[in-house]
């Protein structure tokens, strides 16, 4: 209980440095820029109309009273305002909560098909591999994770798009247009189709990183003393590999899954641009070309928290995995 305890408040402590260094870009990039965020939202403003969206953006503000009513508002789901004009007219804009509403489970569906994709290929070729280790089939699959560990998903995409393109009969979109239309019920066959390519070019690397990752823990741990004391009672193979040795082997690959949603993250902002998928990458991209600097502001603090929790959610699991972190723990 103790343990859970301080776990929240690391993530509480956590979650404060993030949003408090998201929310700090704006400050950063007036200072880097010397224009100011009026600047960017009103460019061809009057004076008059600058004064009144600076006194409605609480900009006269000291800093850390900002913050805490930035971080107040963002809480209950007002991220502010997308603006669209650049004059006189710059305070009406679309809700950035209602556009992150919109998009972001796009990009989270993206990510997890992806991490599912790599999982469902990666962990039985490790565990098969580790248990052929030095034979041909492994080989010739550890060459074959080195090609797709050196290709950036950039590359995937394009590749799988242009096949796409030379093979209609597929019936593979290269293109999407809409979010309106973008199927977002889950493992509907419309919705896998036009996840499918993106999902595969976010999986590639993804594939060889875990193969590799749990091959090599698995072939440390068929070497320990338990496993040869596992054999030695007549176990079945199968029974060895998945219940005695997968097991331990698969923290490590915990913890790299864990980190990996950064790059998962990275990897789909390049990928919802090649296919004009309609993620929060996509948009990501969008606000920053078009200066919408509290849109950007938002959606990398959402990216953020949202990392921050899938990594506590991977140490929570840890103790599921192994009774021995949470034996530890209470200890201490």
């Amino acid at each position: 209980m103790r343990t859970a305890f301080f776990k929240i408040v690391r993530l509480v402590i956590v979650v404060f440095i993030v949003t408090f260094l998201s929310f700090s870009m704006l400050k950063l990039q007036e200072a880097a820029t010397g224009s100011t965020i009026i600047d960017k939202v009103a460019p061809f403003g009057s004076p008059a109309a600058k004064a009144k969206l600076r006194q409605q953006l609480h900009l006269n503000d000291p800093f850390f009273m900002q913050y805490g009513r930035w971080l107040g508002n963002a809480a209950s789901g007002d991220f502010g305002l997308k603006y669209t004009g650049t004059g006189d007219n710059a305070s009406i804009g679309t809700r950035v909560s209602k556009i992150v509403g919109k998009e972001l489970p796009v990009s989270i569906e993206l990510m997890i098909y992806a991490q599912l994709l790599a999982l469902i290929i990666a962990l039985p070729l490790g565990i098969f591999t580790a248990y052929k280790n030095g034979s041909i089939f492994d080989r010739v699959t550890n060459i074959v994770m080195f090609a797709m560990l050196a290709m950036p998903a950039f590359l995937a995409a394009l590749a799988l798009q242009i096949w796409a393109a030379k093979n209609p009969n597929a019936g593979l979109p290269t293109q999407y247009i809409g979010v309106a239309d973008f199927p977002l019920t889950p493992f509907t066959r419309e919705n896998l189709t036009q996840m499918l390519l993106p999902t595969i070019s976010l999986a590639v690397a993804q594939i060889a990183v875990y193969m590799r990752l749990l091959r090599s823990d698995m072939i440390a741990t068929l070497q320990e003393d338990f496993i040869t004391t596992a054999k030695a009672k007549g176990i079945p193979p199968r029974r060895v590999l998945l219940r005695h040795a997968f097991r331990p082997s698969s923290l490590t690959l915990l913890t790299v899954a864990g980190l990996n949603v950064g790059a998962l993250i990275g990897g789909a902002i390049i990928v919802e641009q090649i296919f004009n998928l309609p993620g929060i990458g996509y948009e990501l991209v969008r606000s920053i070309l078009g200066s919408q600097v509290i849109e950007t502001q938002a959606i990398i603090a959402i990216i953020a928290v949202i990392y921050v929790l899938v990594n506590f959610l991977v140490d929570i699991l840890y103790t599921v995995l192994d009774p021995r972190i949470r034996h530890a723990r209470a200890i201490a």
